[in-house]
Parts: structure tokens; C-alpha cells; sequence
């Protein structure tokens, strides 16, 4: 059985131990902040981690010899530390996306070979429509919606020269998640609409290396769901949001009546996918980990890279 180790236990963790386990993973060792002891003895207990081995400081768990493989589930304001270290051991290292919040931080690490990067939405089985979707319909137009909140006195206070953080630690997902369908993306227009100190809405037009078109729009606080809608001719693939997949062919007519004295034209419904994993666990993270496994076995993996997560994080950069 693979030994692994959790630094970080935090909310995200939460989500992640079930699931390892569920992949088969012996979790022999967790830690967190230094001096979290109590916080971390009641995680053991949540989680029924009796046999794991309960580590004061980080530094101690990672100079362990105890765990076979580990995951990194800490905040991206320390990632990048603990990585350095986990990356001595020459061990299968999952992080928590997106690593850091600038992708030049990553460029010493792209040919880290041993890491895989935790984009959970890649497992979704709405996503598995959209790559059917694609291969059979060539050169489909791609629509993305990221409508990411953005809360102006926090960002022109802390980041006054960079997008919203929560378009590095949320949005950050569906532009890996472009990239895992259509390949390598390039932005042949973009521009960024501000106020003095605030993002207000970001517009990309591009191409994939396929060749598929990309629009996208990112209008900070917009009322609407994130979403990607695939289109070729009168066939559209909706995910909106990502659980969800809505396949339409053709339109409805209906005319006008007394009561709605305008014609209207309905998408024809052919099938929907709602999106559902076993026992509860959270979205994609069922599947995710049975992947990691996987990877810690010498398996094929889907899971992204370092590079990709690199890639993402210069997409969303070029946007700015």
C-alpha cells in the first residue's frame, strides 16, 4: 500500500481524504501551520487518521522518511516552499492548484517530472462530453464565460497592478480546463476593461493549436455562471455551469399566440448530464485521486503538469 502524507489541512484537505482513501492510499502522516497541534489531533480524529503519524511542523514531515508520496493541500502563499523541499525526496508530489499566483515563479519547476498539479474539474464527467463533443465535431467554436467576483477596495488596496486574486485561485481552472480540451491557446486579440484601480472585465479572442476559435469574456461580478459552450453548426455542448452538460440540436419554433405575441426559437434538448460522484465526495476528487495513484504506480495520468499550470497562469496574465 502507498504510504502518503497531507501537509495542509485545511478546507481543501477535507475534500481530499476521503477520496485518497478511497484510491487506496494509507495517509501515514499529516501536518500543518506550526502550532496547530489541537486543530490537527481533531483532524485525525474527523477523518479516522488514528495511524498517522501527527507532525508539529512541516519541515519534520517533509524530512520524514514515512510516506511514499504526498499532498500538498497548503495555501499558494507558502506552495512554492514546501515544494522546494517535498521535490528533494524525488517522491509523487500532488499540489494544490494554481501553485503560485505568477507564472513566472513556476519556470524553475517546469521540468519537474514527479509533480502533478490538482485541476479537479479535468475529472468531470461533463468534461468527458466535451472531449467527445470535439472529436467528433472538428473545428467547434469555444464560448467561456467567467463571471469571477471582484471586490474593488480589496484588490486596489492589495493588488493594485494585478487582476482579482480569485481569478488565480478560481478562474484559473476553466483556463486549464480550455487548454486540456483544445490544446495550446493563443490570444489574437485581448483587452482589459478598468477602472483607475479595479478590473472590471477582461475579452479574449483566440486560436488553439486545432485550430477551434475562442471567445471568452470575464466580466467581473456579472449575474451569470461560469460556462463553456462548444458549437458546430446547429449542434451546441453547454456546460453552465461545469456539472452540467446540455447537448442541443436544432431550434423549436413556436408562434406567436395571443398571450406571447412574438415568435420565439427554442433550442431542441437531445440529452443532459448532470454531473454526480459516489459517496458524496466533492466533484472530480474521486477520480482525481484514483489518477494520482495511478501515477504513483508507474500509470498513465491525466492530471496536469507544472507546465500546465504554467501555461494557465500566462493565459490569464496576457489578458491583463
Amino acid at each position: 500500500m502507498c504510504n502518503l502524507a497531507i501537509l495542509g489541512c485545511g478546507n481543501i484537505a477535507k475534500f481530499h481524504v476521503p477520496a485518497m482513501k478511497s484510491a487506496g492510499f494509507n495517509i501515514s502522516a499529516i501536518s500543518g501551520r506550526p502550532g496547530t497541534q489541537d486543530y490537527l489531533s481533531s483532524f485525525a480524529a474527523e477523518f479516522d487518521l488514528s495511524d498517522a503519524q501527527v507532525f508539529n511542523d512541516p519541515i519534520d514531515l517533509l524530512n520524514s522518511d514515512n510516506w511514499d508520496a504526498i499532498l500538498l493541500s497548503c495555501p499558494t502563499n507558502v506552495m512554492l516552499e514546501y515544494l522546494q523541499l517535498a521535490l528533494k525526496k524525488d517522491k509523487p508530489i500532488l499540489a494544490e492548484k494554481p501553485i503560485s499566483h505568477r507564472s513566472a515563479d513556476l519556470k524553475d519547476f517546469l521540468q519537474c517530472k514527479n509533480v502533478k498539479v490538482a485541476y479537479n474539474r479535468r475529472f468531470y464527467g461533463t468534461v468527458e462530453c466535451a472531449k467527445d463533443f470535439l472529436l467528433n465535431n472538428k473545428n467547434s467554436i469555444m464560448k467561456v464565460t467567467i463571471p469571477e467576483s471582484s471586490n474593488e477596495a480589496f484588490n486596489s488596496e492589495f493588488f493594485p497592478e494585478r487582476l482579482p486574486i480569485n481569478s488565480y485561485e478560481n478562474s484559473v481552472h476553466v483556463v486549464d480546463l480550455m487548454r486540456y480540451l483544445l490544446g495550446e491557446i493563443s490570444w489574437c486579440h485581448h483587452e482589459s476593461i478598468k477602472t483607475q484601480h479595479n478590473y472590471k472585465a477582461l475579452i479574449g479572442i483566440g486560436k488553439s493549436e486545432l485550430g477551434n476559435t475562442i471567445l471568452l469574456d470575464s466580466c467581473f461580478n456579472s449575474s451569470d455562471n461560469f460556462a463553456i459552450q462548444l458549437i458546430n453548426d446547429a449542434k451546441r455542448l453547454e456546460l453552465k455551469p461545469l456539472e452540467s452538460a446540455q447537448l442541443y440540436d436544432g431550434m423549436n419554433v413556436v408562434h406567436p399566440t395571443k398571450d406571447i405575441p412574438i415568435r420565439r426559437y427554442l433550442p431542441v434538448l437531445k440529452n443532459q448530464i448532470i454531473e454526480a460522484d459516489v459517496s458524496n465526495m466533492k466533484l472530480g476528487f474521486r477520480l482525481q485521486a484514483k489518477d494520482f495513484k495511478n501515477f504513483c504506480d508507474g500509470k498513465k495520468s491525466i492530471a496536469a503538469s507544472i507546465y500546465d499550470s504554467y501555461k494557465a497562469l500566462t493565459l490569464l496574465e496576457e489578458l491583463k
